[in-house]
């Protein structure tokens, strides 16, 4: 009986198994590369220390080159702003800035906004590592900021940056309606909001917020009811085109000094304080100061009731007892 020759088989097996083997090993080499990928990027990407330096440098922004920022960011071509050099279009303290920068071993740092589709789909001529953790990030559509830091160790850091927003505003009208405490104690009302004047401060719009310092913009016309009510300010300027202060709009606070400007041209009869607009304060008697006084001032019933240390129930505007006069 012939016998029957195998090596052609065995040639086969041996194929298909180093075929298997290799399959396998590309297989292996791959999973090694995503699992050595992830190892590089959770002590590369986002570290502890690399958080705190992007945190750092965020409240810096915050307080001060934010808005400049803001309006480079908003008109650049390329969609973000290189910050690096701290430059001085953006930020009045540079040497600061360069200083904390040197501390934190930064050697790149870009604001722009916090959708990312823009940096992802240009080929903007970032070194390789830079590039590959922007595509690392991952982005939601909400409307704020972001920044992106590379450090000088090869680490990287990135976190969303804004600023709360303080007023509630309805355009419409002009009126801000509300105030956010978490924006500060020490309160500057704008002229303008999104471009649009500022012309009204609502009822209660501030009222019990712990507002120990106060700046009103010029344009605000009308000061709601209880505006300012049960705070904690203790001087006041109101500008001159404030006419009509609204039932206890600055009552319970510490006043111990106020200022009224009246403008020159201000008409006869044309102003109005309400009831209770300024009681419950600390003003001593003549230390309310208007800077017209040939004006009629409609005064409501104890406008300026229980000041100062005496309890005086009036208060000298510069000749105006508290009650009506006449115009000159």
């Amino acid at each position: 009986m012939k016998k029957v020759d195998n090596k052609g088989f065995m040639l086969v097996e041996t194929l298909i198994v180093a075929t298997l083997i290799i399959s396998v090993l590309i297989y292996l080499f791959i999973q090694f590369q995503t699992i050595a990928k992830s190892y590089n990027t959770s002590f590369n990407y986002n570290t502890v220390d690399a958080a705190y330096g992007v945190s750092n440098i965020r409240n810096y922004i915050l307080s001060d080159g934010y808005e400049e920022l803001l309006n480079y960011q908003n008109t650049a071509n390329n969609g973000y702003v290189d910050i690096t050099n701290c430059n001085s279009e953006y930020f009045e303290e540079t040497e600061y800035c360069l200083s904390l920068f040197d501390q934190l071993n930064v050697k790149t740092v870009l604001f722009t906004k916090n959708n990312l589709s823009n940096l992802k789909s240009k080929n903007f001529t970032f070194n390789e590592k830079l590039k590959s953790f922007i595509n690392y990030i991952k982005y939601d559509n909400e409307k704020v900021y972001r920044i992106i830091v590379e450090y000088k160790n090869g680490t990287f850091g990135s976190l969303k940056i804004s600023k709360p927003i303080c007023f509630t505003f309805e355009s419409e009208t002009g009126t801000i309606k509300d105030y956010n405490t978490a924006c500060s104690s020490i309160v500057e009302v704008p002229a303008s909001i999104d471009g649009i004047t500022v012309t009204k401060i609502g009822a209660n719009a501030f009222a019990n917020k712990g507002i120990t310092s106060l700046t009103l913009a010029s344009g605000i016309t009308e000061i709601g009811d209880y505006a300012f009510a049960n705070n904690l300010l203790t001087e006041l300027t109101i500008p001159e085109t404030v006419t009509s202060y609204g039932i206890g709009s600055f009552s319970h606070n510490n006043l111990t000094s106020l200022t009224i400007n009246l403008a020159d041209e201000l008409e006869c009869d044309k102003l109005t304080i309400g009831v209770d607009a300024f009681r419950y304060n600390k003003i001593p008697q003549g230390n309310a100061v208007a800077s017209v006084h040939t004006v009629f001032i409609n005064f409501g019933e104890n406008s300026f009731a229980n000041n100062g240390v005496d309890g005086f129930t009036t208060i000298t505007l510069e000749g105006i007892n508290g009650v009506p006069g006449k115009c000159t």
